[in-house]
């Protein structure tokens, strides 16, 4: 059990007073900096030889100096950033920053099924021309509700467990995927308290990730499907052509993974063909999008600029997760999201 005053911890963000307070309640006594770099130069420059544990958004910084360094608290929930880095091929343990996109994260998904469902863009297309759309046309509104629909969840950690909460509050079947046939359903990473699904009895099936036809299962039963999933060697184009035709003429794809998630060609032809009903795309590959990609024209097509993640609360879950983490440390007890460099998440 380590002794909080002898733990020296470095924030390479700029901390606000109460972020700083909440870290301090969590290890009293410990010698906590807050720096706000943002070069390879000035990070360097903070990480002095006695550094013991790190908060950190990237990795791109050299880590030499910090011979005291044992662990790492990323501030993000994906750490592709870090592969490649000082820090990953360091012994120094790396934990994501899972359950710090909740609820946010799920009230993006649930916000574009419901402005779908209910026709909102088509409400702004005829406001736009000044034109009411009632009459003859008014049956184009008629809505598709949630309820009674079937949601794919391609990913079940911290966001995709708070999408399946609030899907099923509104009456919509749940369905997920797991890594491996022998992985646990229960949630073991940062779970903010009231959200989520810690236990994993909200989906009415799982489907193993590693098992053939198992995907493409939850694929051909899904209303819409959100991938959630990290951006891996074994996740790269985890939907392509083979699965989005599994998926049903009237689905909607949701990506606010990765980019890679998805093989871009594929999915423009399967938009183009009408044999996808549309897609939601926070993240694209390449980003930002090319101007002249015809993802841009397609009337099927949401496209936000990778800002699912962003919330006024981010920073403050971040710290959150953090602090829980240190409790943990300071206590000698195993750490909430390891990241398993095996796995690349």
């Amino acid at each position: 059990m380590a002794r909080p005053e002898d733990i020296r911890i470095l924030s390479i963000r700029a901390l606000s007073p109460a972020q700083l307070a909440m870290i301090r309640a969590a290890v009293p006594g410990a010698i906590v900096t807050s720096v706000g770099a943002a070069t390879a130069p000035e990070i360097e420059a903070a990480l002095t030889p006695d550094i013991e544990v790190l908060l950190a958004g990237q990795g791109n910084f050299s880590i030499k100096q910090a011979r005291a360094l044992k662990w790492v608290q990323a501030e993000n929930a994906g750490v592709d950033h870090f592969y490649d880095t000082e820090v990953w091929h360091s012994a120094a343990t790396l934990t994501s920053a899972n359950g710090a996109h909740t609820p946010h994260m799920a009230e993006y998904v649930l916000s574009v099924m419901l402005s779908r469902a209910y026709n909102l863009q088509l409400a702004q297309d005829y406001q736009s021309r000044h034109e009411w759309g009632g009459g003859e046309q008014r049956a184009r509104f008629t809505p598709h509700e949630l309820h009674g629909q079937t949601l794919g969840i391609v990913g079940y950690g911290a966001i995709g467990r708070e999408v399946a909460r609030l899907a099923t509050a509104f009456g919509m079947r749940v369905l997920a995927t797991k890594r491996t046939a022998a992985s646990a359903i229960r949630y073991d990473g940062y779970t903010l308290p009231g959200t989520g699904d810690p236990e994993g009895v909200l989906p009415a099936a799982f489907f193993a990730l590693d098992q053939p036809g198992q995907l493409k299962l939850l694929l051909n039963q899904s209303d819409s499907v959100v991938l959630l999933v990290p951006l891996t060697g074994a996740t790269r184009h985890i939907i392509g052509a083979t699965e989005l035709a599994h998926l049903k003429p009237t689905a909607l794809l949701i990506n606010i993974g990765r980019g890679g998630l998805i093989d871009q060609p594929a999915l423009i032809d399967a938009l183009k063909r009408h044999t996808l009903g549309g897609a939601v795309l926070d993240v694209t590959d390449p980003e930002p999008l090319p101007q002249d990609n015809a993802l841009w024209d397609m009337p099927n097509v949401v496209i936000t600029p990778h800002t699912a993640g962003l919330s006024t609360h981010y920073h403050d879950n971040v710290v959150r997760v953090f602090s829980a983490n240190l409790k943990r440390y300071v206590n000698g007890e195993g750490l909430l999201n390891v990241v398993r460099r095996d796995l690349g998440y």
